[in-house]
């Protein structure tokens, strides 16, 4: 089996593209939503002071990444 995903640029021609792909035998119609950001309950300040007793800077962010691209 072999999956497509259209999206559809026109919303006022879904139905007319459903009622067509629902003739064929041969397709099965799934629907997934998309877009749009989650409903997450997280606020900026839940993940205030996450690097209080750590050591970043810039320095010490480009000294970790050379020394592992270099190794």
């Amino acid at each position: 089996m072999q999956e497509i995903v259209l999206k559809i640029k026109d919303n006022s021609k879904k139905e007319f593209l459903l009622t067509l792909l629902k003739q064929f035998s041969f397709v099965d119609i799934s629907y997934r939503e998309i877009g749009g950001a989650k409903n997450n309950k997280t606020s900026l300040s839940d993940i205030y002071g996450i690097w209080k007793d750590k050591d970043v800077s810039l320095d010490n962010i480009r000294k970790k990444a050379w020394r592992e691209e270099n190794s």
